[in-house]
C-alpha cells in the first residue's frame, strides 16, 4: 500500500484567514469558549510564542498585542469538506485524518498521472496555494503523516527506506494515541519514539494493554489501522470569494450564476441532471447561510436552476453580509440523453468562440484569464467598486469574481485650498506631480452600513492635463486613486 497524507497546518487560522484578510501578519489565537478552560485551539504565524492548549489568559500574557477569535467550527467543517471533494476529484480512495489532515491511496494512480510525483502533484494541486499544503508518501498513514510535518510548505517528500530510525527521535506526542497513554509513558521516561521501540511489543502489551502494542508497532513504522475512505454520495461542489462582504441580492446572483455556469461546465455533469442544490456560505461573525433547494424535477440546464434557486434568493437572502459562497449540486442522474442540435443557437456558438480565445491567451499569458464580462449589480452606489462585477468568460475558469474600479493606495500631498483643505500633488511614475486644479468635488458617508464608508472625492487636473480621481478615507485619512 502507498499512502499519501495530505497536511495543512494550522488549519484553523489559516481558514480565519480566508475570510479576515485584514488579520494577514498580526498576532490572533483561537480558542474554543465552549470547552473546559476556553484554552488555544490555534494560532496565526505572528503568534509563535502562544501555544496549543495555553489558557487565553497566560496567551494574552505572552503575547500584548494578541487578538482572541471564538472557534467556529460549522465553518471550518466546511471548508475542510470542500478540500476533501477537491482531492477526491484526484483520487476515489480519500481519508479524512481530522481537521487540515486526509490520507489518499496512491495504488493505481501511477499510469493516470504518470508515476507517483505526478499523483503528488495533481494532490498539491487539488489545495488552494493559500493553504500551504504539505504532502507526504510513505507505505502506511502514520510514517505518510509523520513525513508531511517535515516537508515544507507546498512541497512533498517520501519516507526514508528506514522508517524506524526516521521515526525514532521523534516525540511520542505525534503518536495517534490516547493522551491517557502518552502521558503513562512520559512518567516511564520513554519520551521519544525510539524509546518505545526498544520496549518490545510484548512488555509494552503487558503493561499497557492493546493500545501500548499498537504504540509499539507505529514505532518501528507499521500502522495496524486500516484504510478507510470516505463513502462520498456523488456531487459536483463550485466556490468562490466576493469582492467584498455584502448582503446584496444582485451580487448573489452574479456568484450564484458563475457557480452554475462552472459546474454545468463539468464533464461531470455532461448530459446528466441535478436533482438538488446547495448555496451555503460562511459569514464573518455568525452562523454559516445555507439556501437548499430540491428541485421538482430534475434540472439539465444552468439556465433553468438559476432561474429556481433566484426565486428562492428573494426569500431567503443572508441575514448578515457574507464574503464567499459555495455550491454542492447532488442526486445526479444519468444519463439525460440529450443531444446538441444540428442548428446551434448565434449567441452560444459565440460564447464558445470567446471561450476559446481565452484559454489560448490563457495559456500564452501564465494562466492569469484574459477576457470577462462586466455586470451590473449597483448602479445607484456612490462607491463605484461597488456598482459593476467582473465575471470570467471562462466558465471554467477558477478566477472569483472582482470588482470593476477597484481602488488603488495613493500617496498625495494635502493642503488648504479656498478655506477647504484638498489634494495639492500626486506621486506618479517616481515623481511628485503638482494638481493644477480641482475640477470637480463630493463626498458620501454611509455610516450604517455593517462596514461604514465615508469618503470624499476630489476630480484634479495634474499641470500635463491628465485628470484623476482620487479620493481621501476620512475613517483612516488614507488617500486612493479610482478610476471610475
Amino acid at each position: 500500500m502507498i499512502v499519501a497524507c495530505v497536511l495543512i497546518t494550522h488549519f484553523r487560522a489559516k481558514a480565519e484567514l480566508i475570510r479576515r484578510p485584514k488579520l494577514e501578519g498580526r498576532a490572533f489565537a483561537i480558542s474554543d469558549r465552549a470547552r473546559p478552560g476556553s484554552l488555544v485551539i490555534d494560532r496565526s504565524p505572528a503568534a509563535r510564542d502562544v501555544l496549543t492548549g495555553m489558557t487565553l489568559q497566560r496567551a494574552v500574557s505572552t503575547v500584548s498585542d494578541l487578538t482572541i477569535l471564538d472557534a467556529d467550527e460549522p465553518y471550518y467543517e466546511a471548508l475542510f469538506e470542500r478540500l476533501l471533494d477537491s482531492l477526491g476529484r484526484v483520487s476515489d480512495m480519500v481519508e479524512a485524518g481530522g481537521l487540515g489532515q486526509a490520507y489518499v491511496r496512491l495504488d493505481g494512480l501511477e499510469g493516470m498521472y504518470g508515476g507517483e510525483a505526478g499523483a503528488v502533484s495533481a494532490l498539491l494541486d487539488a489545495v488552494p496555494d493559500h493553504l500551504n499544503p504539505r504532502v507526504g508518501v510513505g507505505g502506511s498513514k502514520f510514517p505518510a503523516y509523520v513525513t508531511a510535518r517535515t516537508a515544507g510548505p507546498m512541497r512533498a517528500a517520501r519516507a526514508p527506506d528506514d522508517v524506524p530510525a526516521f521515526l525514532a527521535p521523534m516525540s511520542i506526542e505525534i503518536l495517534p494515541v490516547s493522551d491517557h497513554l502518552k502521558a503513562a509513558l512520559a512518567r516511564f521516561g520513554m519520551r521519544i519514539i525510539g524509546d518505545v521501540s526498544l520496549v518490545g511489543q510484548a512488555a509494552m502489551f503487558d503493561r499497557f494493554g492493546r493500545e501500548g502494542a499498537t504504540a509499539w508497532e507505529l514505532s518501528i513504522g507499521v500502522d495496524p489501522r486500516p484504510f478507510v475512505p470516505m463513502s462520498v454520495e456523488e456531487s459536483v461542489v463550485e466556490y468562490t470569494t466576493l469582492p467584498f462582504s455584502t448582503t446584496s441580492t444582485e451580487m448573489l446572483r452574479v456568484g450564484l450564476d458563475m457557480l452554475l455556469r462552472r459546474a454545468f461546465a463539468r464533464p461531470a455533469l455532461r448530459n446528466r441532471s441535478v436533482g438538488a442544490a446547495t448555496l451555503m456560505s460562511s459569514t464573518s461573525d455568525d452562523e454559516p447561510w445555507k439556501l437548499h433547494v430540491r428541485f421538482r424535477t430534475p434540472i439539465e440546464r444552468w439556465e433553468r436552476a438559476s432561474e429556481l434557486m433566484r426565486e428562492r434568493l428573494v426569500t431567503e437572502p443572508p441575514a448578515h453580509p457574507i464574503d464567499d459562497l459555495s455550491l454542492t449540486l447532488s442526486d445526479l442522474g444519468g444519463e439525460t440523453g440529450v443531444q446538441t442540435g444540428l442548428i446551434r443557437d448565434a449567441r452560444e456558438s459565440g460564447r464558445e468562440t470567446l471561450i476559446g480565445v481565452d484559454r489560448r491567451l490563457s495559456a500564452r499569458f501564465g494562466g492569469s484569464r484574459a477576457l470577462h464580462r462586466a455586470v451590473e449589480v449597483a448602479p445607484w452606489h456612490p462607491a463605484p467598486e461597488m456598482r459593476s462585477l467582473l465575471v470570467p468568460i471562462d466558465p471554467l475558469a477558477s478566477d472569483s469574481v472582482r470588482a470593476l474600479h477597484m481602488p488603488a493606495p495613493a500617496e498625495v500631498r494635502e493642503a488648504g485650498r479656498g478655506g477647504e483643505r484638498g489634494p495639492t500633488s500626486l506621486f506618479r511614475d517616481g515623481e511628485w506631480r503638482p494638481i493644477a486644479r480641482i475640477e470637480e468635488r463630493w463626498t458620501f458617508d454611509l455610516w450604517w452600513l455593517p462596514q461604514p464608508m465615508s469618503r470624499s472625492y476630489y476630480r484634479v487636473e495634474s499641470e500635463d492635463g491628465t485628470l484623476h480621481t482620487l479620493f481621501r478615507d476620512e475613517a483612516t485619512g488614507q488617500w486612493y486613486s479610482q478610476a471610475a
